[in-house]
């Protein structure tokens, strides 16, 4: 045999044990992922978690909490790929749940809910959700809750249906413009697809959290670590959040399109770019860097001069992005908590004084 041969040889030997390595990690994983999974969802189901009722063509999962009697119903909307609302959202509802009921909504492919391979349109999200809520028996009218990317979902709500909401908080939410909001946004194709969701399939995510789950603030306890982690070990990448992901743009101009301002009473959170004074920045980029150091990235530190010069530009942007969206909207205030974009997270009972006042302006539009 040819000293060539002999090396082709060992390098087909070396592929193929390195094949049937990842093979084994992968049923190993996939075994770890299915024993793990099944505890979790015990878990979930005994701490109040789990309520899943028919969504047309799937499972969504509709948790609750509250007061079952209560005057109003506050459905949850999660932003783009966060699992963990049903935990989350409890945070800000202290102040309403003697006279409220709370619900969140997992959509497709979020937190417990079924994954589906259906288009996740504009309006394929928001009628799942009227089915979901009507299945559970929570009847309209509503008052919203949405964060980031829910926000386009709100909107097209309100306007479509309007006599179903009867007040929206909006936690830093995506503004609704007349043109694509993320024209960098490359849709993932079939490849990247599988990859992903291959991936969570079979529990590899549980080894590589930092590339697909969220931090919580130091303040949560153990036990709500647990929730968050058993939350996003079930759903972390599938097949509706990539499309919903794929769909941003389309969903936001559809929400556009139709779009109509009402006297609904309405608040918008802006955590993100609106800030009044540079200590207003510090507090948001303290934020940022918090979470730059459980990511293990670098974080971001300059002087008070150099936050100074780049406040004019986050400012602007606010100005021209978001201040026409939210003053299109009608009878909806602004307030401020400089914090990130999970300000909710991270400002719990900052964000939940300015629902009991929402909540408190909806009763007083009903008199």
């Amino acid at each position: 045999m040819s000293k060539a041969k002999k090396i082709f040889k060992i390098i087909g030997f070396i592929l193929l044990g390195l094949i049937i390595v990842c093979i084994l990690f992968i049923i190993v994983s996939l075994i770890n992922h299915k024993v793990k999974s099944a505890k979790e969802w015990t878990m979930l189901e005994e701490k109040g978690y789990v309520n899943l009722v028919d969504a047309r063509d799937y499972k969504m999962n509709a948790p609750y909490w509250g007061n079952t009697e209560g005057k109003h119903t506050v459905v949850c909307m999660s932003g783009m790929g966060v699992d963990d609302c049903s935990l989350t959202m409890r945070k800000i509802s202290k102040g309403i749940e003697d006279d409220c009921l709370i619900v969140c909504l997992d959509r497709a492919g979020y937190g417990l809910s079924d994954d589906t391979k259906d288009e996740q349109t504009c309006e394929s999200i928001v009628e799942n959700c009227r089915t979901a809520l009507k299945n559970a028996g929570f009847e309209a009218p509503y008052i919203l809750m949405p964060h980031s990317i829910a926000g386009i979902y709100s909107t097209y709500w309100e306007s479509v249906y309007p006599d179903e909401i009867e007040g929206i908080l909006f936690l830093d939410t995506t503004p609704v413009l007349n043109k694509e909001i993320f024209e960098d946004e490359k849709p993932k194709g079939a490849v990247t697809e599988f990859l992903y969701t291959f991936s969570c399939d079979v529990g590899l995510d549980r080894f590589f959290p930092k590339l697909y789950w969220t931090y919580l603030p130091d303040f949560y306890t153990e036990e709500e670590i647990e929730i968050h982690n058993a939350l996003y070990a079930q759903s972390s990448q599938t097949h509706a959040l990539i499309s919903e992901n794929n769909n941003i743009n389309k969903n936001s101009l559809l929400a556009y399109e139709k779009f109509i301002k009402t006297d609904i009473p309405k608040t918008y959170i802006g955590s993100s770019y609106h800030f009044e004074t540079v200590d207003d920045f510090k507090q948001f980029i303290e934020v940022f860097n918090e979470d730059m150091r459980r990511s293990g990235k670098p974080e971001d530190h300059k002087t008070d001069e150099e936050y100074e010069q780049m406040l004019p530009g986050f400012n602007n942007f606010w100005e021209q992005n978001y201040v026409p969206y939210i003053e299109s909207l009608g009878n909806c205030e602004i307030v401020t908590i400089p914090t990130g974009h999970m300000t909710y997270e991270y400002k719990p009972d900052e964000v939940g004084e300015v629902l009991v006042q929402l909540v408190e302006k909806v009763e007083a539009a009903k008199k």
